[in-house]
């Protein structure tokens, strides 16, 4: 009789033990369902953020590009009364700032939305490129032709 009592007590245990481990499990598979759905919403918000960021982000280059073109057409009517040779050479430079300046433009038109992972080294390469492009245009401004 004692073995009995102490079987049933031993498999009692078995049994308690099974189930709070099933019951861990389900806790844990519960926490993970509830990350997996944190996480999609996540994700939603981030794809929305990423579509109002470039679309900001569009504006403001492409007011920089419009302003980065008057500047090339105030340079392009600036009168240089030196040799052809300088006067080439300075056409030339601003030619070259103008092409830039319209494949930065193209760059930001043909930009893909999509691509989110890679939308943070295509916004710092862009500004980079932007603020290059703008010093150069300066530069040319500035530049004194003897």
């Amino acid at each position: 009789m004692k073995r009995i009592i102490i079987l049933f007590a031993v498999a009692f245990l078995v049994v308690i033990t099974l189930m709070t481990g099933f019951a861990q499990e389900n806790k844990k598979a519960a926490a993970a369902r509830r990350e997996i759905k944190k996480g999609k919403e996540d994700l939603e918000k981030a794809k929305i953020d990423s579509v109002a960021d470039y679309e900001s982000f569009k504006k403001e280059s492409e007011l920089k590009i419009a302003g980065n073109k008057r500047k090339i057409e105030v340079l392009k009517t600036k009168e240089i009364k030196d040799c052809e040779q300088v006067k080439a050479k300075y056409e030339s430079e601003v030619l070259a700032l103008e092409r830039r300046n319209n494949v930065l433009d193209a760059k930001i038109k043909s930009a893909d939305v999509e691509k989110i992972n890679l939308w943070s080294a295509f916004k710092r390469d862009v500004n980079r490129e932007l603020i290059a492009l703008g010093k150069a245009i300066r530069k040319m401004g500035v530049m004194k032709v003897k």
